[in-house]
C-alpha cells in the first residue's frame, strides 16, 4: 500500500490458507528476459510469482479442487489457487542418490 492509502498490489494467492511471510520484490530471468516480479511464498511450497505492472501471474496459477470438510458451520472454498512454480523436490530414489552405482 502506498503512503496515501492506495493499494498497489492486490491478488488472491491462497484461498482459505494464510501466507507464511511477506512478499519479495525481485528481478527474475523469465523466458530469457529480465522481469520485475513479486514473489509470495505459500505454505504448500508453491510460491506465487506476479508481474508488478499488471499483477498477473508470471507462472500459471490453477484452481484445484480441495476438501471442504472441516469445522461444522464453517464455509470452505471448493477450490484453492495453486501456482505452477514450486520448490518441492522430486522424491528421492536410489538412482538419484547414488547414480549408476544404485543396485
Amino acid at each position: 500500500m502506498r503512503s496515501n492509502g492506495v493499494i498497489r498490489v492486490r491478488t488472491t494467492t491462497s484461498g482459505d490458507r494464510d501466507n507464511p511471510s511477506q512478499p519479495s520484490l525481485v528481478d527474475i530471468n523469465y523466458q530469457g528476459k529480465p522481469q520485475p516480479a513479486v514473489i509470495l511464498p505459500t505454505k504448500t511450497g508453491k510460491p506465487v510469482c506476479a508481474e508488478p505492472p499488471d499483477r498477473e501471474p508470471v507462472y500459471p496459477v490453477e484452481q484445484v479442487k480441495v476438501s471442504t470438510d472441516g469445522i461444522k458451520g464453517e464455509q470452505y472454498a471448493a477450490t484453492q489457487p495453486v501456482s505452477s512454480l514450486n520448490f518441492i523436490p522430486q522424491p528421492l530414489t536410489e538412482k538419484s542418490m547414488w547414480g549408476h552405482y544404485a543396485v
